[in-house]
């Protein structure tokens, strides 16, 4: 209805007004403005489960998509596509409580 009214000329703050709304109610948009993206997201990370974020925010850019890096990661987490990181193997240690001068003491007696 306040569309309607803009269309004729009608200010937003009068057509608001008149229609017992407030004008911040006229310009809400709801929080998920990201639906197409989260689309896109999910379904480049299933065609192809190998790539990452980074690797994924090119494939959006190149699909015509204006996005932040920041942005994609945010939502890949979101979307609990982030992978876990491999660790590398490590080999354990001696570990010695004694420093060299005990060391040397004990070895001496």
């Amino acid at each position: 209805m306040v569309k309607e009214l803009k269309r004729l000329g009608v200010p937003v703050t009068v057509a608001c007004k008149r229609l017992g709304i407030s004008r911040s109610t006229y310009y809400y948009r709801s929080k998920d403005e990201n639906e197409d993206l989260k689309e896109a997201i999910m379904e480049i990370a299933y065609k192809h489960p190998s790539f990452g974020y980074r690797r994924i925010t090119a494939v959006l850019r190149q699909q015509g998509f204006k996005v932040n890096h920041k942005k994609v990661y945010r939502l890949y987490r979101e979307l609990n596509l982030q992978k876990s990181v491999k660790r590398k193997g490590y080999r354990k240690r001696a570990f010695y409580r004694w420093n060299a001068p005990q060391i040397l003491d004990t070895l001496n007696t």
